[in-house]
């Protein structure tokens, strides 16, 4: 029995159709079957050879979808079959990458085109544009690229917009970030609006525009597939990741880096992306404090750009690890890794950027080798009170006492005019991310605004790295009250006062110096409306917005100060701040390092003992009490010391933790003795170097061996004993830190320390060594302000002493006091240093 010639024609027109039904089900294998059978009934045909062209172009076999796509062109009679035939074996050799191939064919399909009269073929033109492209002739491809908008095929329009836009991004064009912002219009959704949207955020990278960078990911991630190749979307999460760490949202960051990892099963990483992934997923796991798991990444992060031979994500990898063992307390192993950065950092073009710091639930309070514990928290608008606001700052224990603020506020209740501060560290904690202590502090102002109505608004930056955060802080009161005068002051914005103003327009007026008499004077001025320009002590914004810088203020009498306030500071926050007493204002010594001579005028003015009696039992009465007197010229050879341990000595509120500061050159052994008969425990006192070199170059005023002979007459006398050293300062050397790192060592072999704190060199403003940096051979690294911390890594180097030097210098000093103190249980001393 035969089969009838009709019988067959449709037969293979039943096995088309069953496989152009599989192949829009993007069922390979079972689409090629079909056309198997089609062909075994009726031999191959124009259709089936172009049906089989499509179904391999689909499935990723774009060099044999090709040449079929060419033959299928040749045996067709009609010359608009022979043209699709060349134009799609042209687009089937661009994606196998063969420009020249695919020039050729498509080139043949123009002139079928043209010879016959067919219209233009904007998908064609298209794909010449793209070959010209591939092939590197970027003015055709330009070219072709404008002839297909002539078209007005909507979606070519996004094609070409988008593949011109990778040209120009390829070539360093002008123009990209422009077309990729017309295909995100264009496109919508989908997969071209997510690539351009992917475009978009490494142009934001590139300028260094964060915020726009991470809203351009997370559109993209809304495009972006998990499936069936999840690999863009894991490398869209990874970066928002790190994007999100940077700006310490930390709880944000590990929920993308989370959705990243749980995506890797499905697809095989390549080392790049992986050791992306696990570099941030570390960082973000040790700013969450879950150091082991922290190891585990940055550890396999390291290992991969080891060995791909990439030194600087090598290093940058090491940095990470040398700071979670330093966390951990390992300083072994935090030195050794230290010492490789330095073996590797030499041969960088280009230094690594110091000044940066993991963000840890740590990062605000001492970083020495342990920290104290933190004690828990427990139990008509423009014509209120003047509002104070202070940026969050950490001690030992517990939040700071904002003496400043609280200072000049008692001063101006105490003169009539009406006060109240709102230390931000009550709403906030050292633990909270970006996210949430924004949140936080934006509800905390929103509240006081609203029920103090402010006449006006004081803001306190008592150290550098508080900086920014008071400018944030400027900015969202000037939103929420538009037209309440803003002052800031504290010693930062005192010697930057024209720079501030001109950074932070929200700013209207920055009291320079001693806060009190100016205070009173300005906002007085202020609510009268009266002209500031003879206002001494203030720089200020005037109405056209010129900036002027009035003369100084001489210094007031600080025995006429009214005591400072307690009940001015929210009750929650009065009983467990950290809080250190003043016996005076002011430094008669010149230390290079130090702006406190500059700032006070180089006066010393003694507060009346009575004074720190008296806040001694103001704090009981709100359940705190002093850590200890904490100021610069606390000196044990005057009859103001005698008076003060001898009044401590009768007090009631002398807790066992409580400690002086002073200098090593005024320490005698009477007054030791007479620290210990009035209970008194800690003496702290700044040693800062152990080499005579670098004191001379600090203009200390102290012999090395004084440090030994004073240390030893306070350990006499049965007294613990703290001592300040500094890494990095000018005249240091790596071989001027040994002989501090020896030193130090000889301290704890004779037991004359019981502790260290241990800072890297900041140049702050104020010193000579900021406004005259390149004459003492100071190069400074970063001015991001918030990273100028003391235990931070450095912010500064020396054109002889880089800072990976100086930082693993550091690290070893930490390293010695750990080897002979427990420091798992160790308390530092009762007073904090007061300097920045």
């Amino acid at each position: 029995m035969t089969t009838s010639p009709l019988a067959s024609s449709d037969d293979v027109r039943l096995w088309m159709e069953l496989a152009q039904a599989r192949y829009q089900r993007s069922a390979w294998s079972e689409a090629l079957a079909a056309l198997d059978h089609a062909e075994a009934i009726g031999g191959p045909s124009v259709d089936t050879l172009h049906l089989r062209a499509l179904v391999l172009f689909g499935s990723g076999h774009f060099a044999d979808a090709s040449a079929l796509f060419a033959e299928s062109a040749e045996r067709a009679t009609a010359a608009d079959l022979r043209a699709r035939g060349f134009s799609n074996a042209g687009a089937a050799a661009l994606e196998a990458g063969n420009a020249a191939a695919a020039s050729e064919w498509l080139t043949r399909a123009a002139r079928v085109r043209s010879l016959n009269g067919l219209p233009l073929d904007a998908g064609l033109a298209l794909n010449r544009a793209r070959a010209a492209q591939q092939a590197g002739d970027v003015q055709i491809a330009l070219d072709a690229f404008q002839s297909v908008r002539t078209s007005g095929d909507a979606r070519l329009l996004v094609l070409a917009d988008r593949f011109e836009a990778e040209l120009r991004d390829t070539h360093g064009l002008d123009g990209a970030e422009h077309l990729w912002r017309r295909v995100v219009a264009e496109a919508g959704s989908g997969a071209d609006a997510a690539t351009a949207w992917l475009a978009l955020a490494r142009h934001a990278d590139a300028r260094g525009d964060a915020v726009s960078s991470i809203d351009a990911l997370r559109h993209a991630l809304v495009g972006l597939p998990r499936t069936p190749d999840p690999t863009p979307r894991i490398g869209a999460l990874t970066a928002l990741g790190g994007h999100l760490y940077a700006a310490r949202d930390i709880r944000g960051a590990r929920a993308v880096l989370d959705e990243a990892v749980e995506l890797i099963p499905h697809v095989a990483l390549s080392e790049t992306m992986q050791a992306r992934l696990d570099t941030n997923l570390g960082l973000v796991l040790l700013a969450a404090g879950e150091l082991e798991a922290a190891r585990e990444r940055l550890e396999a992060a390291t290992n991969i750009y080891a060995d791909r031979g990439d030194d600087r994500a090598h290093a940058t990898q090491l940095r990470a690890l040398v700071d979670l063992h330093r966390y951990r307390g390992d300083l072994d192993a935090a030195i050794a890794m230290q010492h490789r950065l330095v073996e590797l950092e030499p041969s960088f073009e280009t230094p690594l950027p110091e000044g940066g710091m993991l963000y840890s639930a740590v990062e605000d309070r001492s970083l020495s080798v342990s920290v104290g514990a933190l004690r828990k928290a427990g139990p008509a608008p423009g014509h209120g009170p003047v509002l104070f606001l202070v940026p969050p700052a950490w001690g030992a224990s517990g939040p700071l006492f904002p003496r400043g603020a609280v200072s000049v506020a008692s001063f101006l209740e105490s003169n009539g005019i009406p006060a109240q501060v709102l230390p931000i560290a009550d709403v906030v904690d050292s633990h909270d991310d970006a996210a949430t202590a924004a949140a936080r502090t934006l509800q905390a102002l929103e509240r006081a605004i609203s029920a103090y109505r402010p006449r006006a608004i004081g803001i306190s930056v008592t150290f550098s790295y508080l900086y920014p955060q008071g400018q944030r802080l400027a900015t969202w009161a000037r939103a929420l009250a538009p037209d309440v005068p803003i002052v800031m002051g504290g010693p930062h914005v005192t010697y930057l006062d024209r720079e501030t103003l001109d950074e932070t327009p929200a700013i209207d007026v920055i009291v320079r110096g001693e806060g009190e008499w100016t205070a009173l004077e300005l906002f007085r001025a202020l609510g009268a409306g009266a002209d500031l320009s003879t206002l001494p002590g203030i720089t200020w914004r005037a109405p056209d917005g010129s900036v002027h810088r009035n003369k100084g203020r001489k210094l007031g009498d600080v025995r006429a100060l009214p005591p400072v306030d307690f009940g001015l500071l929210p009750t929650t926050f009065a009983h467990r701040m950290d809080v250190s007493a003043l016996t005076s204002r002011g430094c008669a010594f010149r230390c290079k390092f130090c702006h406190e001579f500059r700032y006070w005028g180089g006066v010393v003015r003694d507060f009346p003992v009575s004074r720190i009696i008296g806040e001694m039992e103001r704090l009981a009465k709100v359940h705190n009490h002093l850590q200890g007197i904490d100021d610069s010229m606390l000196d044990m050879t005057t009859p103001l010391f005698m008076e003060l341990v001898g009044e401590l000595a009768k007090s009631d509120h002398v807790t066992p933790n409580f400690g002086l500061l002073t200098r090593l050159d005024t320490v005698t052994a009477e007054g030791a003795r007479a620290m210990r008969d009035a209970g008194l425990r800690w003496v702290s006192m700044g040693a800062e170097s152990g080499s005579q070199v670098v004191l001379d170059a600090m203009n200390k005023g102290l012999a090395v061996e004084r440090t030994a002979q004073s240390l030893r007459l306070v350990r006499e006398a049965g007294l613990e004993a703290a001592t300040f050293f500094i890494v990095g300062h000018p005249g240091d050397t790596e071989a001027e830190s040994g002989v501090t790192l020896d030193f130090v060592d000889r301290l704890w072999r004779e037991d004359l320390v019981s502790w260290i704190d241990v800072s890297t060199f900041s140049p702050y403003p104020g010193t000579p060594f900021y406004g005259m940096a390149q004459r003492y051979g100071v190069r400074i690294l970063t001015r991001d302000w918030s990273k100028w911390r003391r235990t931070n890594r450095p912010v500064a180097e020396l054109e002889t002493y880089p800072a990976a030097s100086i930082y693993k210098a550091y690290l070893q000093m930490l390293a010695v006091q750990a080897t002979y103190r427990d420091t798992e249980m160790l308390l530092p001393p009762g007073p904090q240093a007061t300097g920045q």
